[in-house]
C-alpha cells in the first residue's frame, strides 16, 4: 500500500494600505521695532507596524518624516502676520504573495519628507517731517519789519524804510539785510549781511543815527545764529542786485580786499583822466562793473556796452576809451548790469564843459555845444556853458537851452545871425521845459 501525504503549507501575507495624513498650521504675528528672526521647526514622525504571521513572521513598517521650517524677519515699525498650514498625506501599500512550501516574506519601508517654504512680506513705513522755511525778501518795508518786531524802531535802532548806512553808498545792502531779519533780536545793535553774514556786518551808530560797516560785530554769538538762518531759506529765484549810489571803501570791501591789487585805484578817491567823468567812473567802481579784483578794464554803469574805461599806469587814472571794447570781460559786466535793481539814480553834476564831455551827450549838433560856444551877453557865459555841461536841452538839434539853476523860470535860444546864445522868456515847448525841470530834480546834491 502506498500511501502518499501530500502536505501543502501555504502561507499568506496579507498586507492593508494604511494611509496617515498629518496637517500642521502654523500661525506667527511679529511686532518689533529692531530687526528680528524667528526661526521654528517642527518634525513629525508618524510609525505604524503591522505585523500577522502563520508559519513566518511578515512585518511591514511604514515611516513617514515631516519637517517644515519657517522664517519670518521683521524689521523697524513693520507688523508681520503668517500663517502657514502644512498638509501631507502618506499611503503605503503591501501586495499579497501566495507560495507553496516557500515562504517569501516582503518588508516594504517607505519614507516620505515634505518641505514647506514660508514667504515672508515686509512692509515699511517712511514719516516725513517738514520744517517751515523762511521766505526771501527783496524790498523793506515797514509792514515786514513790524512783522519781525511790533515795531520799527527798538532800544535806538532804526529798522524803518528810512534807515540807512552811514557811508551812503551800502544803503541797498543794509536793506536788504534788515529786510530778512538779519539780525538775533528786536534789540540787537549788529546786522549782519544777507549775502556775506559770515564776513560783513554793520553795527548801529547811536550818534550818527545810522549802521555803520565795521569788524564790531565780528565773532560775536550772534552772528553763527543769523549766519544759521540761511540754511532755512525757502528756495526762489536770485533776487536783484541792490545798486550802490555812491563809492565807499565799505563797498569795495564786499568785493575786494583791498582798494588796490594790480597798481589800480578803487578807493573813493579814484579819478578819470578828465574831471567830467570821475562821478561815473565812481559809480562802475562802487557797483563792481568790473570782471575780478586787478581788472584794468571798468565798464560804465549806465552805458556798458558802448563805454568803457581802462587804467592808465602813467597818469594814474581811468581812461575813458574803446581799448576794452569787445574785451571778454565786457560780456560779465553786461550780464552783472542784467541783474541790479531799479535804482533811480542821481545824475552827477557837471561843474566844466569839455569836447570829451560834450561828445558823450552828441556825437553832432546843428548849433554850437563846445566849451568855445559863445553867449549874446557875455555875462551869461558861465550860466550858459554851466546848462550845456549838464544836458540842460532836450535834443541834440535843438536850439532851445534852459537853465541850469532855474529851468523854469531861465532859458537861452540859439542865435543864428549872431551865432551866439541868447537869454529869452519863451524858448521851447512845455513838454521840452517840463522835461528840463524833471532833470534838474534828479541831480546829484553837492
Amino acid at each position: 500500500t502506498t500511501t502518499s501525504t501530500t502536505t501543502t503549507v501555504t502561507t499568506t501575507v496579507t498586507s492593508t494600505t494604511t494611509t496617515t495624513t498629518s496637517t500642521s498650521t502654523f500661525t506667527t504675528t511679529t511686532v518689533t521695532t529692531t530687526s528680528t528672526t524667528t526661526t521654528s521647526t517642527t518634525t513629525t514622525t508618524s510609525t505604524t507596524t503591522t505585523s500577522t504571521s502563520t508559519v513566518t513572521s511578515t512585518t511591514t513598517t511604514t515611516t513617514t518624516t515631516s519637517t517644515v521650517t519657517s522664517t519670518s524677519t521683521s524689521t523697524t515699525t513693520t507688523s508681520t502676520s503668517t500663517t502657514t498650514t502644512t498638509t501631507f498625506t502618506s499611503t503605503t501599500t503591501t501586495s499579497t504573495t501566495t507560495s507553496t512550501t516557500t515562504i517569501t516574506t516582503t518588508t516594504t519601508t517607505s519614507t516620505t519628507t515634505t518641505t514647506s517654504t514660508i514667504t515672508s512680506t515686509t512692509t515699511t513705513s517712511t514719516t516725513t517731517t517738514t520744517t517751515t522755511c523762511r521766505p526771501q525778501v527783496a524790498i523793506l518795508t515797514d509792514e515786514i519789519t513790524r512783522g519781525y518786531c511790533k515795531v520799527t524802531t527798538t532800544n535806538f535802532v532804526d529798522r524803518s524804510v528810512n534807515s540807512k548806512s552811514c557811508d551812503g553808498a551800502t544803503d541797498g545792502f543794509v536793506h536788504r539785510a534788515l529786510a530778512n531779519g538779519m539780525y538775533a533780536h528786536c534789540d540787537a545793535w549788529c546786522l549782519y549781511d544777507w549775502e556775506s553774514p559770515d564776513k560783513i556786518s554793520y553795527h548801529w551808530n547811536k550818534q550818527k543815527k545810522c549802521f555803520e560797516y565795521g569788524s564790531d560785530c565780528q565773532g560775536q554769538k550772534e552772528q553763527a545764529l543769523v549766519t544759521s538762518y540761511k540754511d532755512v531759506l525757502c528756495e526762489a529765484e536770485k533776487m536783484c542786485t541792490p545798486v550802490a549810489p555812491v563809492l565807499s571803501e565799505a563797498v569795495i570791501y564786499r568785493y575786494c580786499e583791498k582798494l588796490s591789487t594790480n597798481g589800480e585805484d578803487r578807493s573813493p578817491k579814484a579819478k578819470g583822466c578828465h574831471d567830467s567823468y570821475t562821478p561815473y567812473v565812481r559809480r562802475s567802481l562802487a557797483n563792481k562793473m568790473f570782471s575780478h579784483c586787478g581788472a584794468w578794464c571798468l565798464y560804465d554803469y549806465d552805458q556798458p556796452d558802448t563805454v568803457a574805461y581802462h587804467w592808465n599806469s602813467d597818469t594814474s587814472c581811468w581812461q575813458r576809451g574803446s581799448g576794452c571794447i569787445g574785451h571778454a570781460e565786457q560780456k560779465l559786466s553786461l550780464e552783472r548790469k542784467a541783474t541790479f535793481c531799479e535804482a533811480d539814480l542821481c545824475i552827477p553834476v557837471q561843474s566844466l564843459l569839455s569836447d570829451t564831455l560834450m561828445s558823450s551827450y552828441c556825437e553832432s549838433t546843428t548849433v554850437d555845444y563846445s566849451p568855445h560856444a559863445k553867449t549874446c551877453d557875455s555875462a551869461l557865459s558861465n550860466q550858459v556853458h554851466l546848462a550845456l555841461a549838464n544836458k540842460m536841452f532836450s535834443s541834440c538839434s535843438s536850439t532851445c537851452l534852459f537853465g541850469f539853476d532855474d529851468p523854469s523860470q531861465v532859458a537861452f535860444i540859439w542865435n543864428t545871425a549872431g551865432k551866439c546864445w541868447k537869454k529869452t522868456d519863451s524858448c521851447g515847448t512845455a513838454a521840452e521845459r517840463a522835461a528840463a525841470v524833471t532833470r534838474k530834480s534828479k541831480f546829484c546834491k553837492a
